[in-house]
């Protein structure tokens, strides 16, 4: 499936290619169904575009009639989806293009680690210290003998 954003675009870089999965490709192909191919896809309730203003609105509007009474700024979202690909096995250098995004600054900036691979990272880490303390206690050993 081929989306453009028309041109407009914050810059040059932000006009790209990303890759869809099936899910999502099939929610637009809904969303697409007899409609015009260059038709607008996204707009406001009022017909405008989709704006970061209106689009932060709408956003908390949602958040409120889903009962969640927090201000949860609409742009923590790209890093909650970032963070949510790669920690379930997402390469951060795809996730990151898709996202608009050099793997560093993907890194730097929106990976938040999740509990799983925390516990995974805190358990890789205390068996390389077992495995260390156990190679320089046979080294101790043999310098005794």
């Amino acid at each position: 499936m081929e989306l453009s954003t028309d041109g407009y675009a914050k810059n040059s870089r932000s006009l790209r290619s990303i890759a869809l999965e099936k899910y999502t490709c099939a929610i637009l192909d809904k969303i697409t169904e007899g409609k015009d191919p260059d038709e607008l896809l996204f707009l406001t309730p009022n017909g405008n575009y989709v704006n970061g203003r209106n689009y932060s609105s709408w956003f908390k509007r949602t958040l409120k009639r889903l009962g969640i009474n927090k201000d949860i700024p609409a742009y923590r979202m790209r890093a909650s989806g970032i963070s949510f690909a790669v920690n379930h096995g997402a390469d951060i250098e795809g996730v990151a293009a898709n996202a608009g995004h050099t793997k560093r600054t993907a890194e730097s900036y929106y990976l938040v680690p999740d509990d799983r691979k925390k516990r995974e990272a805190a358990f890789v880490t205390g068996k390389a210290y077992e495995e260390l303390l156990a190679i320089d206690t046979v080294a101790i050993e043999e310098k005794k003998d």
